[in-house]
């Protein structure tokens, strides 16, 4: 069975760590999205209680139980850094794309602000009339109402709480005679005026709540609508996103109208609605009722039954501003896979997109001190021009005819004005969410987000391209690369969002795809080619010269994979070497007889004269290796006192002939000059041992004197490295070739360099002077090849002064000691 295919072995680990960045960064993106989402349902979970609540035992429990949920999941999300990022890169796109010179003609905001109030409590807004901005109602709220009901308004929305009864304004009296001339009286109950200018017809009006802040029941059954105000924050406090509904439970409002006018308490005992009638005067239970089955009580009737509890599904203020404006019909919407529709009985339709928990994301283009984009009104100005209609019989310039119309506060004080952060300011005022919420619905355009899988994917793409690249490139070009790259997503995801409104996940693409890729994989790389190079010069050092090491490093990998190789071989045998040992083991026999030594005496001396063996032919075989490794050769193998080595590899070489020659006889000239050393040292002793034969001493030993034979030949080969990745043998060549420098080794005889044909050719091609000199020898029949071959002989004597014009020789540079 054959085994992986060399790509995976080579790669294997390159893709195992890649894998693991990617799972890294996937889960960091599902968990990012998960946690998200788990925040928003528990939100939601908290705003459905406090919707729920009518004050039965155990659940203020229940609510704050659910908070300090909400509240641990805010918590976390704040220790996800790549969560923060992404909510930073989606502010910054939004602030890019605000005021985007697309103007709102149907929607306006009628602003109470600091001078507002000033005016209102000096008397300058209404003629000798002062008043607070949120009391009493009827004179403000109820002639604001009154006057864009006459400009022809299509629907109104007060971002003002009316949560509680103002007994005191009951018996507001009036000595102004406009007033008078208006009302038809001098005395008002300032709330019951509210109330009956709420369902008066005309322009729908509509009222804002809170999940523990309704309206009461005055004012519910009189206003055309309730919108929800709420104002739900990221775990940043920054408002991105509304409810788009929320279910409401409370008391029948006709149950407390009727309570109210009778001066009676109601307080519910139970979940199934019983309900204890109190009197607010003495405090008793005046009565006990439990419902019946279908939740209903005789409460105003004895014979008609009531429901206890009234259920009703409250959109946020915006979109019922606009749902007004547009006539959908809020009572039957259509929940689908990934949304809501909203219809209309003239055929106008909206789908709007809403998350698992009912949440939709804001587009936050308009802006309060935008008022080039959306209508403004101070309500001071609205107040004027009621005035001037109802009391000085002149009709203002209409200003607000067909349009949609959000009255709201921006005066200094957190009683007075609602503000937070929004994506375009970090104190913002969040009377222009309803103002946007309401400009999604009316032209159709939502902010839509990419899903979690789409997100994940996205992640996985580019850190696919990041690990690609880091394996392909090197140096300035990558991190060059993976900043563009990174830009080009940048400018994608906010072309996006000012074209098209999409939320093109940035943060954990980026930063979990891209960067944590290109960091990991070039963090792997530096470690695995560290580890690589120490391999390759383990292997490498001690068979050839240092920069043929640093070219192969250069290079990268060197694996067990066997290739073709055009190379040129040498073999390099030590002539004279066996008759050298054979000769030395007779003399140290016979020295042994002659002075009858013991036999651990012996063994001792016979141990010595194989070391003087052994440092002879490593003397001879160190200066052929450095002949190799200076002409750049690869020094393969010692075979017993002969040398290996190839030209070609691993670092290709198309002289490879001409320097395996060229180091052959370079070899030749170093073993001559190395044998004129030895033999000037036998001088020596002979003169030392006449000295010691002359004292009675034993003669030293003289110094062999050995020569060389060489056989190169070239052709293709299979070169690679002989072992495993744990067990490296030696990076070796072998095939016809190689068998054939061998032969002509050994038939070289003594001091003798022979080549074959092909090595002639690429000489002759490439250095003709020194082909010149080579001299063709007869066929010779070789041992394995059925025909003679063509030889040639290279005169290394002669050699050398043509070569030394054309390369530098070692056994010309002075010798290291």
């Amino acid at each position: 069975m054959s085994g992986p295919h060399p790509f995976w072995r080579r790669y294997w680990t390159h893709f195992l760590v890649a894998a693991t960045l990617l799972g890294a960064a996937v889960g960091m993106s599902s968990c990012s999205r998960y946690l998200d989402h788990a925040a928003r349902v528990s939100q939601a979970h908290v705003t459905d209680l406090k919707a729920k609540a009518v004050g039965l035992p155990g659940e203020e429990q229940d609510v704050r139980r659910a908070e300090r949920e909400s509240l641990r999941l805010d918590q976390l999300q704040k220790l996800d850094i790549l969560q923060r990022l992404e909510w930073t890169s989606f502010d910054w796109r939004v602030q890019r794309a605000a005021g985007d010179g697309i103007a709102s003609p149907d929607i306006g905001l009628v602003l109470a602000d600091n001078e507002t109030v000033f005016a209102l409590g000096h008397g300058e807004a209404i003629e000798d009339e002062h008043y607070d901005l949120f009391w009493p109602r009827w004179p403000v709220y109820g002639r604001v109402l009154r006057e864009l009901r006459a400009q022809g308004v299509r629907a109104v929305a007060f971002d003002v709480l009316f949560p509680d009864r103002r007994y005191g304004d009951d018996h507001l009296e009036f000595q102004n005679t406009n007033v008078v001339r208006e009302l038809g009286r001098t005395i008002i109950k300032s709330d019951a005026e509210f109330a009956m200018e709420l369902g008066l017809p005309g322009a729908p009006a509509i009222l804002a709540l809170e999940p523990d802040s309704i309206p009461i029941a005055m004012f519910r059954t009189k206003a055309a609508s309730m919108g929800d105000a709420s104002s739900p924050r990221d775990a940043d406090s920054v408002a991105r996103r509304i409810r788009a509904f929320t279910k409401l439970r409370r008391i029948n409002p006709r149950l407390e109208l009727f309570a109210e006018r009778r001066g009676l308490d109601l307080r519910l005992l139970d979940a199934q609605g019983t309900l204890e009638v109190i009197d607010k005067q003495t405090g008793k239970t005046n009565a006990v009722l439990h419902p019946d089955a279908n939740g209903r009580i005789p409460l105003v009737s004895p014979k008609l039954l009531d429901p206890v509890y009234s259920e009703e599904v409250v959109w946020h203020l915006g979109i019922t501003l606009a749902a007004h404006g547009l006539g959908l019909d809020l009572k039957k919407p259509e929940f689908v896979d990934g949304g809501v529709w909203l219809r209309a009985t003239n055929g106008v339709a909206r789908f709007i997109p809403i998350d698992e928990a009912g949440y939709l994301s804001v587009d936050w283009r308009l802006a309060v001190n935008r008022t080039d984009l959306f209508l403004q009104q101070n309500l001071t100005e609205v107040l004027q021009s009621h005035a001037a209609r109802v009391y000085g019989d002149v009709v203002p310039r209409p200003l607000w005819t067909n349009r949609l119309v959000v009255i709201g506060s921006t005066a200094s004080g957190s009683n007075l004005s609602d503000r937070g952060a929004t994506p375009l300011d970090k104190s913002d005022f969040l009377v222009a969410t309803y103002l946007n919420v309401a400009d999604m619905v009316l032209h159709d355009r939502y902010l839509r987000r990419m899903s979690g899988f789409g997100e994940v994917a996205c992640v996985a793409l580019l850190g696919l391209i990041a690990a690609s690249l880091t394996w392909r490139l090197r140096g300035t070009v990558l991190p060059l690369v993976i900043a563009s790259l990174a830009a080009l997503w940048i400018g994608l995801a906010l072309w996006l969002y000012l074209e098209h409104r999409y939320w093109l996940p940035m943060a954990h693409p980026l930063f979990g795809g891209l960067v944590l890729h290109y960091a990991g994989m070039v963090s792997f790389r530096a470690v695995f080619e560290q580890r690589e190079q120490q391999r390759i010069r383990s292997v490498f050092n001690r068979m050839v010269s240092p920069d043929i090491v640093q070219e192969v490093l250069r290079k990268g990998h060197l694996g067990l994979d066997g290739t073709l190789r055009q190379v040129t071989v040498f073999f390099a045998d030590i002539r004279g070497f066996t008759e050298m040992t054979d000769n030395c083991q007779q003399v140290a026999s016979e020295h042994v007889r002659v002075t009858g030594m013991s036999e651990s005496e012996a063994e001792e001396y016979y141990e010595q004269q194989a070391g003087i063996v052994l440092r002879t032919v490593n003397e001879y075989l160190a200066a052929i290796s450095d002949v190799i490794k200076f002409h750049r050769g690869t020094l393969d193998k010692y075979i017993g006192d002969c040398v290996m080595a190839f030209w070609g590899a691993p670092i290709m070489n198309s002289r490879h002939a001409v320097d395996a020659v060229v180091a052959a006889v370079d070899a030749q000239l170093a073993v001559e000059r190395l044998n004129r050393e030895r033999q000037e040292e036998n001088d020596r002793i002979r003169v030392e041992n006449e000295a010691r034969v002359a004292r009675g001493q034993t003669p030293l030993p003289l110094r062999h004197l050995l020569n060389l034979g060489s056989g190169l030949n070239s052709g293709k080969v299979t070169f690679g490295l002989m072992g495993s990745d744990a067990h490296i043998v030696n990076c070796t060549v072998f095939g016809r070739e190689v068998n054939l420098a061998a032969r002509l080794e050994s038939a070289s005889g003594h001091a003798r360099i022979l080549v074959g044909e092909t090595t002639y050719r690429l000489i002759e091609r490439d250095e003709p002077s020194l082909a010149a000199l080579c001299i063709e020898l007869p066929a010779i029949a070789v041992k394995g090849f059925r025909q003679p071959v063509v030889v040639y002989e290279v005169p290394w004597r002669n050699a050398e002064e043509v070569i030394r014009k054309f390369a530098p020789m070692l056994s010309t540079q002075p010798r290291r000691t």
